[in-house]
């Protein structure tokens, strides 16, 4: 399944219970918590379809509620690895694209 059908099933079920992707000031995109628009992590997205991504992959991962309350080291590092590696994803995606391939 394309990455694009993916987004589009996931805003149509409205996957995200917890998390939301947010648009800063300059473009860029964030995972924020739902509801408050405080960033839930510090790191920032290129495109709202990564960020979206990598969002709904938090959440099928983790029971965010706990998180978000409780702030657990060992989860957050975890979350933190796996933003990293949507980051990454994208980058990849991003020079491929320019690439023209």
């Amino acid at each position: 399944m394309g990455q694009k059908n993916l987004l589009e099933q996931t805003r149509t079920r409205g996957e995200l219970e917890y998390l939301a992707v947010a648009k800063n000031g300059v473009g860029q995109y964030w995972i924020v918590v739902k509801g408050t628009g405080k960033p839930f992590v510090r790191e920032v997205f290129a495109s709202a379809e990564f960020c979206l991504e990598c969002a709904v992959e938090i959440e099928e991962n983790f029971e965010i509620w706990q998180v978000i309350e409780l702030r657990p080291p060992e989860t957050i590092e975890r979350i933190e690895e796996m933003v990293r590696m949507g980051l990454e994803r994208e980058k990849v995606s991003r020079v491929w694209g320019e690439a023209g391939l």
